[in-house]
């Protein structure tokens, strides 16, 4: 286990055998087309809001990937809701800086724009878990929810992550692989809160390609 950034990123490399392996790689494939069958129903909406989004996509995710099931669906509409905020809102961005995104003036605070980017969601994007979808043991077996039944992995301390799962310490949870590396865990803390749209909270989404 790592921790990073202040001890608010924590990282909990995954030990698993190869046919798990696969069945988190699928999962990931899965999970990047829809998202980007959400950021569609988003850019034809003209929604990003999470809870406004997942008002008109969530019933069409759950007919289009009915193999994902409904928190991975629910995760994917958190997907491309945060990669939208975070990509079009943050200061830096450069979708932010052309202009190219406009919040509607009736909006509401409720997540409406207009001139909404085409989003991609790389294979290899996050997929977000939470304490429905993960579960861990003392002994450091744990399992994540995948297409069919549950992925087995093991870490190597797992006292941290069991008591911030415990204590609803988590703000965040995502599986993360990068290239032919391992498949890891990375866990944000809620005392990360003010880390939102920070250079580390982008870079979680960079493999999300934004085109006018």
């Amino acid at each position: 286990m790592k921790s990073l950034a202040s001890n608010h990123l924590h990282r909990y490399d995954l030990v698993l055998d190869a046919g798990e392996g696969v069945r988190l790689t699928d999962l990931q494939r899965a999970f990047a087309a829809a998202c980007d069958h959400v950021a569609s129903i988003a850019r034809v909406e003209g929604v990003y809001g999470r809870v406004r989004l997942h008002h008109v996509a969530y019933e069409q995710v759950r007919a289009a990937f009915p193999t994902l099931g409904a928190q991975h669906a629910c995760n994917a509409i958190y997907a491309v809701s945060k990669a939208m905020r975070t990509l079009c809102e943050a200061s830096g961005s450069p979708i932010r800086k052309r202009g190219a995104w406009q919040r509607s003036h009736d909006d509401g605070g409720h997540g409406s724009a207009r001139n909404v980017p085409i989003f991609r969601f790389s294979v290899q994007n996050p997929v977000y878990f939470d304490r429905n979808s993960l579960t861990i043991q003392p002994s450091g077996n744990g399992t994540l929810a995948a297409l069919s039944g549950r992925a087995k992995f093991r870490i190597s301390e797992p006292a941290e992550l069991l008591q911030l799962l415990k204590t609803g310490g988590c703000r965040e949870i995502a599986l993360h692989r990068q290239g032919e590396g391992p498949f890891y865990l990375e866990v944000w803390t809620k005392a990360s809160a003010s880390h939102r749209g920070s250079s580390a909270e982008i870079a979680s989404v960079a493999r999300v390609e934004a085109m006018p």
